[in-house]
């Protein structure tokens, strides 16, 4: 990594000034990964509500995240932040950090959140980091924002048939009032979901688009 990348280092200074060891990198992939979503839901009931349905993270019950799981994400957070010595997966669990801190604020901190996928696209340069890059950016400067970075990804052919490209355009699509493309998005991103309960939501989500008055 740069030291001197200007996209990185808010991050690294963000996450703070303690040294890392390669095995805390790799316990954080690993409760990253758990649950699937910021914290790991217990049992996965964040995800699904009562009757199965899917529910994004942002609409999730913090009440329903596991405790004893974010806890231990947090202080393996602590241990792995440094100077100089951020890895991929040291971001990913900041970036659910800011997430779980709804919990106590009753938001995310979206700023902070950008910020680490400014870093994180930095270090991949993934297209995927991209997309969530360009969710943020909509919450803190705006959903014309977000959808510019969106817009300047429409050429990449690895999103082409990526469902979350396509159902997060649709959403800020939405959002600005722009129902007709946003409804082209919303078919796309059914057309390539498999997972029956998501592709219930999407469906209505796009049922809910209504023209502006």
């Amino acid at each position: 990594m740069d030291d001197g990348n200007p996209r990185v280092l808010p991050a690294v200074l963000w996450l703070g000034q303690r040294r890392r060891s390669d095995e805390d990198e790799t316990r954080l992939a690993m409760v990253r990964g758990g649950g699937g979503n910021a914290g790991g839901a217990r049992d996965g009931c964040a995800r699904r509500g009562v009757g199965g349905e899917y529910v994004p993270l942002t609409e999730q019950d913090p009440a329903l995240w596991d405790g004893p799981m974010i806890d231990e994400a947090e202080a393996l957070l602590l241990r792995a932040s440094a100077l100089g010595a951020i890895g991929r997966y040291q971001l990913e669990a900041a970036v659910q950090s800011a997430h779980v801190v709804r919990r106590r604020t009753g938001r995310p901190d979206w700023a902070a959140i950008e910020r680490l996928y400014d870093a994180l696209s930095a270090l991949t340069g993934s297209p995927v980091v991209a997309i969530n890059r360009a969710i943020a950016i909509a919450e803190t400067r705006g959903n014309a924002a977000g959808l510019a970075v969106l817009d300047a990804l429409a050429d990449d052919a690895r999103l082409a048939e990526y469902q979350p490209f396509w159902a997060a355009r649709a959403g800020l699509l939405a959002r600005t009032g722009a129902v007709d493309e946003a409804k082209r998005a919303y078919d796309l991103a059914i057309g390539l979901e498999s997972d029956p309960a998501v592709r219930r939501f999407l469906q209505e989500r796009r049922a809910a688009l209504r023209a502006p008055a």
